[in-house]
């Protein structure tokens, strides 16, 4: 080190004195060792506030889904509890199934996201373990009665329901309760494009010695080709911003990946002005 000066005769002194090399070596390691520590000490403040922010969005995501599933079957609920004094037979069982829903939903939630669990997993559709094999006829028939009570205001909205020869048997791999949930939405968003007289017709049957195919094919507004290709992401909706409940993109988020899960597919094919067709394949048993 060089420390330099001027006297007062106008000569320059130099003073030429160096430190100790351990002492520089020293120096050295302290100021790696801080800027490591500084490092370290960023890198954890921003994944702690990275975990902060995805167990909020967790959280936010779990209650908007059973928010956005329990419609339906509440909806059927609100309408039959107007004639509870008198309910007929055929009513108590849709209000049986409805409420067996509902509970089920709830119940789902509850256990696939327990309290002070790790919930970045919570938003991944049913693990294999929860999968099984069910009459795919009977929960597409008794939803399709609680979709015709919960319409029926809606004198201008027809639906329909074909299940080809044989179907009535077929059982299919999956979750019954998770699959009510997929159609159940996948025929809200047909209502929901249909804004006064139009058709919705959901047909069943098999495909192959392997497949189940479920339809979903309704005459609403359809579904303009670019943006077609973003359904079935998150946030990814179209159509509902008449509706009383904004598009979240759930249902059909949900719907695929729930599907893909299973080894099963989602399809949407739709034309602007005349309808959209919505395919669902599962494997058989």
């Amino acid at each position: 080190m060089v420390l330099a000066t001027d006297n007062l005769d106008g000569f320059r002194i130099e003073i030429f004195f160096s430190l100790p090399v351990w002492f520089r070596v020293l120096a050295i390691l302290f100021l790696c060792a801080q800027s490591l520590s500084y490092a370290l000490l960023m890198k954890i403040t921003q994944d702690f506030e990275r975990e902060k922010i995805t167990h909020k969005e967790n959280l936010l995501n779990l209650a908007t889904q059973v928010a956005h599933d329990i419609r339906s079957p509440l909806a059927a609920l609100k309408i039959l509890n107007k004639s509870l004094v008198s309910l007929p037979h055929h009513h108590r069982a849709i209000l049986g199934g409805a409420i067996t829903r509902t509970q089920g939903i709830a119940t789902h939630s509850l256990t696939h996201n327990p309290p002070h669990t790790d919930l970045r997993s919570s938003s991944q559709a049913v693990s294999s373990q929860d999968l099984g094999s069910f009459k795919i006829a009977t929960v597409v028939t008794s939803l399709v009665k609680e979709k015709l009570l919960q319409f029926r205001d809606r004198s201008g909205l027809k639906l329909f329901l074909n299940i080809s020869a044989g179907a009535e048997m077929l059982n299919a791999k999956g979750n019954e309760l998770e699959f009510s949930r997929v159609l159940s939405n996948l025929i809200n968003n047909s209502a929901e494009s249909i804004s006064n007289d139009g058709e919705i017709s959901i047909s069943l049957y098999a495909l192959g010695n392997k497949k189940i195919i479920v339809e979903i094919k309704d005459t609403g507004q359809g579904i303009p080709a670019h943006i077609l290709p973003r359904l079935g992401q998150k946030g990814a909706s179209f159509g509902k911003n008449s509706s009383s409940i904004a598009g979240t993109g759930l249902g059909l988020f949900h719907a695929r990946t729930t599907l893909e899960s299973w080894d099963g597919l989602l399809e949407i094919d739709s034309t602007e002005g005349l309808g959209t067709l919505v395919k669902l394949t599962l494997n058989g048993e």
